[in-house]
C-alpha cells in the first residue's frame, strides 16, 4: 500500500527538504520482526532511507533462540544418557545382590545338616561362609606322605611352567617340570604366586616373573584395602566388593605365535 506523507511533516527543520510528498510503502509486520519499522521509504533525491532512520535492522533474536534451543537439547541428551547409565549400573548391582542373596539362601538350606554337627560351623547365620572352617589348623599334616620342601628351585620351575603352558595346565607342568608335585599342589602354589584365591580369570594366562610379581602386588593391595587378604591371597567377599574392584583392572591377554602355536601373554 502506498501512502503520501508530506515531507514537511517529517523534516520541518531540514533546509534541503522540498515541498511535496514522498511515496512510502507500508511494510507488514511479521511475527519474527515485531520491532521492525512499518514504513520503508522509496529512494528520494533528498530523503534517503538512512536519513529517515527507518531501515529494518537485522534481527539476531532468531539465531540466539536457535542456539539456546540447541544447548537445551544437548543438555537434555546428556542428562538422559547419564540417567540411563545410572539405571543400568543400578540394575546390574541389583542383579548381583539378588544372586548373592540366592546363594546365601541355598547355603542355609543345604549346607547345614542337623545329623552332622560339624556342618553347623560351615556358614554363619546369614548364609555367608565361615572362612575359618576351610582353613586347616597350623601344623596339620594332611597325609602320611613325607613332607616336601618348596624351595626357590621349585618356584623358578613353576614360573617357567606358567610361561610355557599357562595357568590351569598344572598337569602338564607337573609332568614336564615338577613330577614330585601333583597338579593340585601346583595350583595352590600358583594361587600364592599370583595372590588370588580364584584363578579362573587367569585361565591360560602365560605371564613372566615380572608379570606375576605385578599381579601379586595388585591383588595384595586390593585385599589389604578391603580386608580380604587372607593367608597370602585375595579372597572374594559375599558383598561383591572384591569382584567389583578386580573388574576395574581385568587381566589383559596378548596373543602371539611361538613355534607355530598360539600363546597368550599379559602385556
Amino acid at each position: 500500500m502506498v501512502t503520501d506523507i508530506p515531507t514537511s511533516d517529517l523534516f520541518a527543520d531540514d533546509d534541503t527538504s522540498r515541498a511535496g510528498s514522498v511515496p512510502l510503502i507500508s511494510s507488514p509486520v511479521t511475527p519474527r520482526h515485531t520491532r521492525a519499522v512499518s514504513l520503508v521509504p522509496f529512494s528520494s533525491p533528498t530523503v534517503g532511507p538512512c536519513r529517515l532512520g527507518l531501515c529494518m535492522g537485522e534481527d539476531s533474536d532468531g539465531a540466539e533462540e536457535e542456539n539456546m534451543l540447541e544447548d537445551e537439547h544437548n543438555e537434555m541428551e546428556q542428562t538422559k544418557q547419564s540417567e540411563e547409565s545410572k539405571q543400568t549400573k543400578q540394575k546390574e548391582q541389583n542383579e548381583q545382590e539378588e544372586k548373592r542373596e540366592w546363594v546365601k539362601r541355598m547355603r542355609i538350606m543345604f549346607c547345614v545338616r542337623e545329623e552332622f554337627e560339624v556342618t553347623k560351623s560351615i556358614i554363619h547365620e546369614d548364609g555367608t561362609l565361615n572362612q575359618d572352617y576351610f582353613r586347616p589348623p597350623k601344623g596339620t599334616q594332611l597325609s602320611n606322605e613325607p613332607v616336601k620342601k618348596w624351595t626357590d628351585k621349585e618356584r623358578t620351575l613353576l614360573i617357567q611352567g606358567i610361561q610355557t603352558y599357562g595357568i590351569g595346565h598344572f598337569r602338564e607342568i607337573s609332568e614336564a617340570l615338577l613330577p614330585d608335585w601333583p597338579p593340585n599342589d601346583l595350583r595352590v602354589k600358583s594361587m600364592r604366586l599370583i595372590g588370588r584365591q580364584n584363578l579362573q580369570e587367569y585361565k591360560d594366562w602365560r605371564g613372566s616373573e615380572e608379570d606375576i610379581r605385578g599381579e601379586y602386588e595388585r591383588n595384595k593391595e586390593i585385599g589389604i584395602r578391603l580386608g580380604c587378604w587372607k593367608s597370602g591371597v585375595l579372597v572374594f567377599d559375599d558383598a561383591g566388593r572384591v569382584d567389583e574392584e578386580v573388574k576395574k583392572h581385568p587381566v589383559v591377554f596378548k596373543e602371539e605365535v611361538v613355534n607355530g602355536a598360539n600363546k597368550k601373554r599379559r602385556r
